[in-house]
């Protein structure tokens, strides 16, 4: 570690829930590297969730309050939150950084670095992260957005991420910082024979914006067709779930048991899965940490519904946002990795393996993270904090519902006529 950093220092993480997922496994990963360079790690959630203890086993401080996590703060409650994150300070004398990654979250922690006198960083890591409410194009993030970028507080993981945000709210953010998502090297595998028994790997939540896992399936089911030693293994769940089991049901390969949901699985026991997958398809964290183990993988484009792919994480840098010029379909990935020899699988498997290495290695990103945090700069802000509060998120749904009434309503009409 670089001779500036030397000096401990406490760092508070605000998110929401400890369940598996991208920005919690990011959060472990950033927390377990600054505990083994000697900084205190706080970490302020809703709910422990299925990582709880991974967290805890690392030295983390976990504070569980839903203080900041409701759409009203009681005093009384606020206070026993405060008391809490001193509590955790382990004797230093202030928190240095706070750090968030939900939008709602950028406000806590907005009123949390003002109360502690501390830094703020807020990490962005989706295209559409602060453009909540998609359909009724809600801006009320605009003034958190602009005082966020005056301190240079905002961390994009990518172009692509930094570009939307600029696009959405039709602002120049000029002073915050692009810092890829830092992965662990993880130990890669000694002689693994790809095609004895194929396994074809997705990991990721299943939700609206990780909707290619249709196309996957179908692609998967004209390739077991004629390789009837695969299998497809899904991890993940969400709301999106029962309509892909549905989908799944229409094929036979899922009838033949060959099509599998495995549901969440503990982040500690991933490895014990991933580590037998001859291919691996998934968007960001995901398949960068298994392409960091020589597991070829294939990046997955976020809303689109197709078996086109975004291509290997080595062909790309944008780690699965909106869809690139890759024309290859997952079948594509399927036929070719079967079908080579161990040689050339292995040279793809380095190929995954250097690439995070070279441009993801944790060491060199969170470098990078401690010298954004001593250049950041205080948030001051000009007016009351509660004035960059968003509208209630029971708001932005009744505005929504609204929305759709409306709209049906307008067609009713239309046709009486």
């Amino acid at each position: 570690m670089g001779s500036n950093y030397i000096v401990k220092k406490s760092i508070l993480y605000i998110y929401s829930d400890l369940n598996v997922g991208g920005i919690q496994t990011l959060i472990y990963r950033k927390s377990k590297w600054l505990i083994e360079h000697g900084y205190n790690v706080i970490l302020l959630t809703s709910s422990k969730g299925i990582m709880h203890n991974s967290f805890e086993s690392i030295g983390v401080n976990i504070i569980t309050s839903n203080v900041f996590f409701t759409n009203s703060l009681g005093t009384k409650e606020l206070i026993n939150c405060f008391n809490e994150i001193i509590g955790a300070m382990n004797n230093q004398d202030k928190i240095d950084v706070v750090e968030c990654f939900e939008p709602v979250n950028a406000h806590n922690g907005l009123i949390i670095s003002k109360l502690f006198n501390a830094k703020l960083l807020v990490g962005v890591y989706h295209p559409k992260a602060f453009t909540t409410g998609f359909e009724i194009r809600n801006q009320s993030y605009l003034n958190l957005i602009k005082v966020l970028d005056e301190s240079g507080s905002l961390v994009f993981m990518n172009e692509d991420v930094l570009v939307s945000h600029e696009s959405f709210y039709n602002i120049k953010i000029n002073n915050s910082s692009i810092i890829k998502l830092p992965v662990d090297q993880k130990e890669t595998r000694p002689h693994f024979i790809h095609n004895e028994c194929f396994v074809v790997v997705s990991i990721g939540r299943l939700v609206d914006f990780k909707k290619y896992v249709y196309g996957l399936i179908s692609d998967f089911d004209e390739f077991y067709a004629i390789n009837k030693n695969s299998r497809l293994e899904i991890i993940g769940d969400g709301n999106e779930k029962e309509n892909i089991v549905k989908f799944a049901k229409t094929f036979q390969s899922y009838r033949d048991g060959k099509i599998i949901f495995l549901g969440t699985i503990p982040y500690s026991e991933l490895d014990e899965y991933l580590y037998k997958a001859s291919l691996v398809i998934g968007m960001g964290t995901s398949v960068l940490e298994t392409s960091s183990a020589g597991i070829p993988s294939v990046i997955a484009p976020a809303y689109f519904q197709s078996n086109i792919s975004n291509g290997y994480v080595f062909e790309n840098d944008n780690v699965g946002d909106t869809k690139n010029n890759c024309s290859n379909t997952y079948r594509y990935y399927m036929d070719t990795l079967y079908n080579i020899d161990i040689e050339a699988y292995s040279e793809i498997s380095k190929k995954c393996s250097d690439f995070v290495k070279n441009n993801y290695d944790i060491n060199i990103i969170m470098e990078e993270w401690l010298e954004k945090m001593e250049v950041t700069k205080p948030i001051i802000v000009s007016e009351k904090l509660d004035s960059y509060i968003i509208e209630k998120p029971s708001r932005i749904v009744l505005k929504n519902i609204y929305r759709t009434i409306f709209g049906m309503l307008s067609k009713i009409r239309y046709f009486k006529k």
